[in-house]
């Protein structure tokens, strides 16, 4: 029996293979270790570790928004919904801490601009809507 990982082909038809995926997180561990002091990377912290991690767990999301970007006309209306709130939900908080462990804290510029109600909380899910921002005010 073969031990050999096969390649991926991922819904755009571009191929993922584990070799790729691994120069791909040997790159990130350097863009990590580029901005971090060798004194932290050698003190056995996790953190590069968790942002190779959180800049790599969503690669089936980001195959499947580029599919729906290159012929959305393809997909039904349920079917896109479930494409891109995927990505969103799915994604997003990945990039988010990706961020917060490669810079530290990441401000939301457009928190305040877009904050309304939800759909769902117009329709009264009877959730409470989440802390509007970090963001001091003057």
């Amino acid at each position: 029996m073969s031990t050999r990982k096969k390649s991926k082909t991922t819904t755009t038809g571009m191929t993922r293979s584990p070799s790729s995926l691994e120069k791909a997180r040997a790159a990130l561990e350097g863009v990590y270790d580029a901005l971090h002091s060798s004194a932290a990377r050698r003190s056995g912290d996790r953190r590069r570790d968790d942002f190779v991690f959180h800049m790599t767990d969503w690669l089936d999301d980001l195959d499947r928004i580029v599919e729906f970007f290159r012929d959305a006309d393809q997909f039904d209306k349920r079917l896109a919904r479930d494409i891109v709130g995927g990505f969103l939900t799915h994604v997003t908080p990945h990039l988010s801490t990706a961020a917060r462990l490669l810079y530290g804290e990441v401000l939301d510029p457009f928190v305040d601009d877009y904050r309304e109600s939800s759909p769902r909380e117009k329709r009264g899910s009877g959730r409470s809507p989440g802390p509007r921002s970090r963001r001091k005010t003057r």
